[in-house]
C-alpha cells in the first residue's frame, strides 16, 4: 500500500500556516487530495515532483543535453559528481567551438 502524508505534513514542508493554503497549492500543481475519514491525504511523490519542477526546468534550459545526468546526480546526492560535471560543462562553454578549416 502506498504511503500518503497529511495536509499538516505538507504545510510543514511548504512552510504554510494553514491547510487551506496547502489545498490551493495542491490544486495549482494538479495534486489530488485523497479523503480518508475526516483527513485529506496527499501522495508525497507528487509533492516532491511539484517542488523540483522549477529546478528541472532550469537545468533543462541551461544544459539541454546533460540535464538528465545532472538531475540524477542531484537526486542521488552525489555532490562530487554534480560539481565535477558542472565544472566540465562550464569549461566547455568557455572554450571556442572547434571548427575545422579546409585549406584549398
Amino acid at each position: 500500500m502506498q504511503e500518503y502524508i497529511t495536509l499538516k505534513e505538507v504545510s510543514e514542508i511548504l512552510q504554510f500556516k494553514d491547510k487551506r493554503s496547502v489545498k490551493v497549492w495542491c490544486k495549482e500543481h494538479h495534486i489530488p487530495l485523497v479523503s480518508c475519514g475526516k483527513q485529506s491525504l496527499v501522495d508525497p511523490f507528487l509533492v516532491q515532483v511539484a517542488l523540483e519542477k522549477n529546478f528541472v526546468k532550469h537545468i533543462k534550459a541551461q544544459y539541454p543535453s546533460d540535464w538528465e545526468t545532472l538531475y540524477n546526480l542531484y537526486r542521488t546526492k552525489d555532490i562530487v559528481g554534480y560539481q565535477s560535471l558542472l565544472t566540465h560543462l562550464e569549461q566547455q562553454e568557455q572554450l571556442p567551438k572547434y571548427t575545422p578549416t579546409i585549406n584549398p
